[in-house]
């Protein structure tokens, strides 16, 4: 193979980052669910505080409304999988085929510009895409971080690519987010391995910084810690979000039409169901500066399309 061909299917760098955690798993472990604590509800949204518990941002949004803004996306979308925000709410998305990257106009939905990791864009699961400053980063379902700058429409770019998980911890990964605090990326398992993360919603935590992945779990929450707030034993995640103006965590999951909120120590601060009328696939979701909160919903057998709901935070919200 030529240097030029080498460089159109991208530079790759393997780092085994883990193969199994330590057998004894730091838990993170759930305070009492005080409902009478004071409760906020906002349409078709359960959310409990705590004396010493952020507020919750799911309050401040009707996920009952009839009036929420959708907007149709083109084919090359149909698969949506995932989205990302860059600093100015610049609106990027993903399908889950090939790691190609669309620049969209969030008012109508147009791809504006795309360009592709490695030749044709390198062929894989893709569960998640991020944004950190001027970098990009997709992930697959098992565990591969594609990392590349950003192109111009039309372009080809160089990659590294970074395995930075094993099946026989996280059997999928599927949701991707940039943690600007702590300079890390954040991933959603939307199935766990192993007794020890059996029936947990697991997050795990990628540094930049170092290159690794933590030892232990960022968040590992029991999923009977959701029946409080009106959700089942199960929840498969299928996008992540850090609302903006909370710093807290958004977590979607398609199986389940359900959102739920965490704050950074894994405690459950509220719960939604989504409408099926309106989220048949929810696969991506992404919140802007404003509180605006963006689900991107696979075709499915319809077309694919993007469901804006406005923030009004609730008295107690921030």
């Amino acid at each position: 193979m030529n240097v030029k061909a080498q460089a159109l299917m991208g530079r790759r760098r393997t780092i085994l980052a883990f193969e199994r955690y330590p057998t004894t798993l730091y838990l993170l472990t759930i305070g009492a669910l005080a409902l009478s604590a004071g409760v906020a509800v906002a349409a078709n949204a359960t959310c409990a505080l705590t004396g010493d518990q952020a507020p919750s941002a799911l309050a401040g949004y009707d996920f009952s409304a009839d009036d929420v803004r959708h907007i149709e996306l083109p084919r090359p979308l149909h698969e949506i999988s995932g989205l990302a925000l860059d600093a100015t709410d610049g609106l990027f998305a993903h399908h889950d085929e090939r790691a190609t990257v669309f620049r969209l106009d969030p008012a109508d939905g147009r791809i504006l510009s795309s360009f592709n990791l490695g030749r044709r864009g390198r062929a894989g699961d893709f569960e998640g895409i991020a944004l950190a400053g001027s970098r990009f980063f997709l992930v697959t379902s098992d565990g591969r971080l594609l990392e590349s700058g950003h192109g111009e429409d039309g372009a080809t770019v160089e990659f590294d690519e970074i395995r930075i998980a094993s099946r026989r911890v996280c059997a999928e990964i599927e949701g991707l987010e940039y943690d600007a605090p702590g300079n890390a990326l954040l991933l959603a398992c939307k199935f766990t391995e192993g007794r020890a993360l059996r029936d947990r919603l697991v997050i795990l935590r990628f540094s930049l910084r170092s290159r690794t992945l933590d030892a232990e779990p960022f968040i590992s929450l029991p999923v009977e810690s959701l029946e409080p707030f009106g959700l089942g034993s199960t929840i498969n995640p299928s996008g992540i979000a850090i609302h903006p103006l909370t710093g807290t965590i958004i977590v979607l999951a398609a199986r389940q039409r359900a959102i739920v909120e965490l704050d950074r120590n894994g405690s459950v601060l509220g719960a939604a169901r989504l409408r099926r009328r309106y989220h048949a696939q929810a696969e991506g979701i992404a919140v802007t500066r404003d509180g605006t909160l963006i689900i991107a919903d696979e075709g499915d057998s319809g077309t694919a399309k993007l469901t804006y709901y406005a923030y009004r935070p609730v008295a107690g919200g921030r």
